[in-house]
C-alpha cells in the first residue's frame, strides 16, 4: 500500500504483477503496464479506489482473482484477445468490459464462474460482434 502513489508506468521488463502488488493504494489513479506483461496477480489492484485508467497490453494472458475488485473509479476496462484466463470476481463491480475479440473468442476464455460481484450494477462484456450481459 502506498497512498502517495498516483500513477505508475510498469517497465517493459516486468512480466508479472504480483498478488496484492498495488492493493490498497487509494491514490493510485493511472497505471500503464509494460508491453511484456503476461499476468496480473490476485487482488493486484484491490481497493485502488482512485484508479480510473489502466492499459492492459496485448500479451497479457491471465488476470487472477479479484484483480480489480473495489476499484470504485474504474468504469471500464479493455481486454486484448491474448487474455486466456480470468479469475473469480476479477472485475468486482466494474460495469463494462470491452473485449477486443468476438463473442466466440470470449466464450473460449477460461473464466471463473463469477466474474462480477453479485450486487453489481449491470455488468456487460462488449465484444466486436455483440454484447453479453452477466
Amino acid at each position: 500500500m502506498c497512498d502517495a502513489l498516483t500513477s505508475i508506468d510498469v517497465p517493459d521488463s516486468v512480466r508479472t504483477i504480483g498478488g496484492y502488488a498495488f492493493a490498497y493504494s487509494h491514490s493510485l489513479a493511472q497505471i500503464t503496464l509494460g508491453v511484456n506483461a503476461t499476468t496480473i496477480g490476485e487482488f493486484a489492484f484491490r481497493e485502488c479506489t482512485a484508479l480510473s485508467s489502466i492499459n492492459i497490453p496485448d500479451g497479457v494472458t491471465t488476470i487472477d482473482e479479484g484483480a480489480f475488485c473495489d476499484c470504485d473509479a474504474l468504469t471500464e476496462v479493455s481486454l486484448p484477445v491474448s487474455v486466456t484466463a480470468l479469475g473469480k470476481c476479477v472485475f468486482g463491480t466494474l460495469p463494462v468490459v470491452y473485449y477486443e475479440g468476438t463473442t466466440a473468442q470470449w466464450n473460449a476464455v477460461a473464466k471463473a464462474e463469477i466474474l462480477f460481484y453479485a450486487d453489481s450494477k449491470i455488468n456487460s462484456v462488449v465484444c466486436v460482434d455483440g454484447t453479453l450481459t452477466y
